[in-house]
């Protein structure tokens, strides 16, 4: 397409004089969540409105420079918002951070709180057995075998709940797939890593009392 010439406008005044220099990439423009990126026609601009600079370096570190050249141009010339693309995109994602944040400290807590009641179910139902115990130690039974019995009552306990929460964590997830960036709802390895984090949590709370 490059040296062909299109027209814009409506008829009867469109003409054909517009010339294509280039042809660039397509690209997300308004909204990072756009599955497709979008398509669009650049013409040269004809206000000074915005200025983008490509550095081989830091952005931060031109920014000085930049503002002295715009003043030996034109002194009467305000720069404002002088901002890298980072720092757009942050602030584009600024509730996904939050959320995220939020969820991460929630998420936390409940890992904690489920961790401290496992070990208080733990503890509780040890010390009931502690006679029990005492006798299978007396008939020979070993100490490794005696902690191995403990832990598998608490490793079944989180196999019921690790049957009863990913489900209904896979059919909850239509109600956050709106909040997430970057990240499917169903994600495995995000499933896997929330798995695996509760069961080494139930394994601790589970050995201390054994």
């Amino acid at each position: 397409p490059v040296g062909k010439h299109f027209g814009w406008g409506d008829p009867p005044d469109v003409k054909y004089d517009i010339e294509i220099i280039g042809v660039a990439d397509n690209a997300i423009y308004d909204n990072l969540r756009e599955e497709n990126a979008s398509s669009f026609i650049y013409f040269p601009g004809n206000r000074g409105e915005l200025l983008m600079v490509r550095t081989a370096g830091a952005p931060e570190s031109v920014v000085t420079s930049i503002r002295n050249e715009i003043r030996a141009i034109d002194k009467n010339l305000v720069v404002s918002g002088i901002k890298t693309i980072p720092q757009l995109i942050d602030q584009s994602l600024i509730l996904e951070r939050l959320l995220a944040k939020l969820s991460s400290f929630f998420g936390v807590l409940a890992l904690l709180l489920a961790s401290i009641g496992l070990y208080g179910v733990m503890a509780y139902a040890v010390v009931r057995r502690t006679k029990e115990i005492g006798i299978r130690m007396a008939l020979g039974a070993q100490p490794r075998s005696v902690r191995w019995m403990v832990l598998r009552e608490t490793l079944g306990l989180v196999i019921v709940g690790v049957l009863i929460g990913v489900p209904t964590a896979l059919a909850a997830t239509r109600f956050v797939s709106s909040l997430l960036y970057g990240l499917t709802p169903t994600d495995p390895i995000t499933v896997c890593v929330a798995i695996i984090a509760i069961v080494i949590s139930a394994i601790l709370a589970g050995f201390l009392p054994a």
